[in-house]
């Protein structure tokens, strides 16, 4: 079994941190420990069912709204 040895920061950042997450639907930027919840998750057998899936941690990033 992992067991996580770290934890998310105490204050968020804000979204006037960096221009970057201004075009993120979370408004900031992605922390380091999200990305290894997700490879803990997909490396553990709760993961069992998921099979040729891209997963991907970024907020929702994007860089237009058009249709």
């Amino acid at each position: 079994m992992l067991a996580r040895s770290w934890s998310r920061p105490s204050t968020p950042r804000s979204a006037s941190s960096s221009p970057a997450s201004a075009h993120s639907l979370i408004q900031r930027l992605i922390h380091p420990c999200e990305v290894a919840d997700l490879i803990l998750f997909t490396g553990s057998d709760r993961a069992s069912a998921t099979a040729g899936a891209a997963l991907k941690v970024e907020g929702g990033t994007f860089t237009s709204l058009t249709p």
